[in-house]
C-alpha cells in the first residue's frame, strides 16, 4: 500500500515538474497543482513539457540502473560478478551456513571466555547473500590454494594480524613476515628464525640476534625419539618409499645420540660429529651414567654391526642430521662461545604472551626444514601444556599455528593425528598447501585424507588442475534440479513437455577455473558455499601493514 502511494507521489511530482519546466500555464494553482489542472482541462500540455518528461525519465532510469549495479557490487563485496556466481546461488546461504555465522562464532567466543574484540577469523562474504563468514576460535583450518591465487593476502596475513594470542608462522617467502612483524611487535615480542636468509634477518658477517638449542627439547628418551622423528621425516624425499628397517634403526640411532648429547650438555652440532665417529665410546658412557642402559646397549650393537648393515643405519641417521653441517645454520642453534649473551627463545615462555615467531626456510633446498619443524613442535607442545593448566583444559587466549608452505617448510609427520586434538586445546592449526598431491607426497594418501577430514573448515582458493581432488569436491558440493522443456509440433497440435533432471552445481572445469577473489568454503555442519575473499588492502589496518612492508622490503 505504501509502495503504491509512494509511486503515485513520485509520478505526480514528475509530471508537475515537467509541466512547470515546459511552460504549462499553472492557471493560478501553483506548479504542484498542474497535474490536476491538466486532468480538468484547465491547463494545456506543451512540446517542451514532453521533452522535460522524457529527459528526466531517462535520467531516472539511468540512476536506477546505476543504483542496481552499485547494490550488486556491494552485495558481492565490491567485486564484479563472475561465471561461478550462478552456482553460488544454488549453494549454502542463510541457516545452511549457520556454523560459520558471526553470531555462532561470537557465542563460542563468549562460552570460551576469549579475550578478543573479534569472534574468530574472518573468512569473507558469501557471494549471493553477502553474509559474513567466520571461523570460530575452536576451529582448525586447512586451505588448498594454487600459486598466486591470494592465499597470503586474503587468508594468512589477516589471521596473523587478528590472533589475540601467540602466533607461530612458517613460510618460504618474506611477504607474510614483512607485512605483519611490525604490527605484531606492538602486542608482544617478535622472533624471526631465518637460517637460509629468506628475509635477510642478519647482515653478512653478523650473528643472529637470538638462538635456540634444539637439544633443550630433549628431556628424556621419549622426547629424543620425537626430535629424531622430525629430522628423519623432514629429510625424506616425496617419492621415497623408505626402508622400514633402516628408517627405524637410523631414527633410533639418531635419538640415542641426541639423548646422550643433551645429557652431556653438548651443542647440537655434537650429534653429527658423534655420528661420524662410529667407535666413539663417549655417548655410550653418558647414557650409562644417567641410567639409560638399554639405549647404551643399542648404541653398542650399532657400533658392532656388519659393515654393510652399519653403513645403512649410520647413513640414514647422518642424512637426517645433515642440516647440522650447514654453516649458516650454526649461529642459530649454537652459542657463539662461553660469553654469548644473546637471548635464547624459550617456548614455554613464548606461549604465555601475544608473541610471534616466524620460522623460514627456502622451498628449493629445505635444508632448515628439520629445525623449523622441531621448533614448531616444541612451541605447540608447550602451548598444549599451558592450556592443560587453564580452565577447560585449553588456552583461554587462542594461539595460531599458521603453517604456510607446510609441505616444504614444516614437515610435521604427526600433524594429521593432531589436527582435531589441537582445536580442542585452543591451538588453531591453519595449514596451507599448493595442491592436494603435495599433501599426499608429505603425509601419504591416508594421512592427507585424515587431516583434511579432521579440519573444521576447508577452503579451496582455485588454481588447481588435479582431476581427482576436484571431482571429489564437485560431488560434495552436490547437485540441483534443472527444469527443461521440449516442444513438439504436428499438423493439428502443439505440445510442450517439462522434464526435471539432476545436474552438478559445479563441475571440475568450474572449480579448476575458479576466479580470483572467490573461494569455496566447506565446514563441519554447513552446506558448501562460495565466498568473496577480502585482501588485507581492504582492511581498516591496511596502513600499518603497508608501513611494515615498506620498512622491511629490500632496498
Amino acid at each position: 500500500m505504501f509502495a503504491v502511494l509512494g509511486g503515485l507521489v513520485v509520478l505526480w511530482v514528475w509530471v508537475a515538474g515537467s509541466a512547470h519546466l515546459g511552460g504549462v500555464d499553472d492557471a493560478g494553482k501553483g506548479w504542484a497543482g498542474l497535474p490536476l489542472g491538466l486532468m480538468l482541462g484547465k491547463a494545456q500540455w506543451t512540446t517542451e513539457a514532453t521533452v522535460w518528461l522524457a529527459g528526466t525519465g531517462v535520467v531516472v532510469i539511468a540512476l536506477a540502473v546505476f543504483g542496481w549495479w552499485l547494490w550488486r557490487r556491494l552485495r558481492h563485496g565490491g567485486k564484479a560478478g563472475t561465471r561461478v556466481d550462478g552456482a553460488a546461488r544454488l549453494m549454502g546461504k542463510g541457516k545452511d551456513i549457520e556454523p560459520l555465522s558471526r553470531k555462532h562464532a561470537a557465542e563460542i567466543a563468549e562460552r570460551l571466555h576469549v579475550n578478543s574484540p573479534l569472534p574468530g577469523f574472518f573468512l569473507g562474504y558469501t557471494t549471493t547473500s553477502h553474509q559474513e563468514l567466520w571461523s570460530s576460535w575452536e576451529n582448525t583450518i586447512i586451505s588448498i590454494w594454487g600459486p598466486r591465487t591470494g592465499k597470503t593476502s586474503t587468508q594468512a596475513i589477516p589471521r596473523v594480524m587478528d590472533c589475540p594470542g601467540a602466533v607461530l608462522a612458517t613460510s618460504n617467502k618474506r611477504d607474510l613476515t614483512d607485512a605483519t612483524r611490525d604490527p605484531r611487535a606492538k602486542v608482544g615480542d617478535v622472533w624471526v628464525f631465518d637460517p637460509e636468509d629468506v628475509v635477510g634477518e642478519r647482515h653478512p658477517g653478523e650473528v643472529p640476534p637470538w638462538w635456540w638449542n634444539p637439544l633443550s627439547y630433549v628431556a628424556d628418551d621419549a622426547t629424543s625419539v620425537k626430535l629424531a622423528d622430525h629430522f628423519v621425516f623432514s629429510t625424506r624425499k616425496a617419492d621415497s618409499k623408505g626402508d622400514a628397517y633402516f628408517d627405524d634403526a637410523g631414527r633410533n640411532l639418531l635419538a640415542d645420540i641426541m639423548l646422550a648429547s643433551a645429557l652431556d650438555a653438548q651443542p647440537i652440532t655434537t650429534v653429527y660429529a658423534w655420528l661420524t665417529r662410529r667407535n666413539n665410546d663417549r655417548p655410550i658412557e653418558v647414557l650409562k651414567h644417567f641410567g639409560y642402559h638399554l639405549q647404551a646397549d643399542r648404541l653398542t650393537e650399532a657400533a658392532n654391526m656388519a659393515a654393510e648393515q652399519q653403513d645403512g643405519v649410520y647413513g640414514t641417521a647422518s642424512k637426517a642430521a645433515s642440516c647440522l653441517t650447514m654453516r649458516s645454520m650454526m649461529p642459530w642453534i649454537n652459542p657463539t662461545g662461553p660469553g654469548d649473551k644473546r637471548p635464547q627463545i624459550n617456548p614455554a615462555e613464548f606461549v604465555q604472551g601475544a608473541n610471534t615467531l616466524y620460522s623460514l626456510s627456502k622451498e628449493s633446498s629445505g635444508v632448515a626444514a628439520p629445525i623449523v619443524t622441531a621448533l614448531t613442535v616444541a612451541v605447540a607442545e608447550e602451548a598444549e601444556k599451558l592450556g592443560a593448566r587453564q580452565p577447560g583444559g585449553r588456552l583461554v587466549t587462542p594461539m595460531l599455528c599458521c603453517l604456510d608452505e607446510a609441505a616444504n617448510v614444516c614437515k610435521w609427520g604427526k600433524l594429521p593425528d593432531l589436527y582435531s586434538h589441537y582445536g580442542s586445546r585452543g591451538i588453531i592449526i591453519d595449514t596451507y598447501l599448493q595442491s592436494w598431491s603435495q599433501g599426499v607426497d608429505t603425509w601419504s594418501s591416508s594421512g592427507m585424507r585424515k587431516m583434511y577430514s579432521a579440519a573444521n573448515v576447508r577452503i579451496y582458493g582455485g588454481g588447481l588442475n588435479e582431476a581427482e581432488f576436484l571431482e571429489n569436491m564437485a560431488k560434495i558440493i552436490g547437485q540441483f534440479d534443472r527444469q527443461t522443456s521440449s516442444v513438439s509440433n504436428s499438423e493439428k497440435s502443439r505440445s510442450v513437455s517439462n522434464q526435471t533432471t539432476r545436474a552438478r552445481i559445479m563441475d571440475i572445469e568450474d572449480l579448476a577455473a575458479l576466479p580470483l577473489g572467490r573461494a569455496v568454503v566447506m565446514a563441519s555442519g554447513a552446506v558448501p558455499c562460495i565466498i568473496n575473499t577480502v585482501r588485507w588492502t581492504e582492511r581498516p589496518d591496511a596502513g600499518i601493514i603497508q608501513a611494515s612492508i615498506k620498512a622491511h622490503e629490500p632496498h
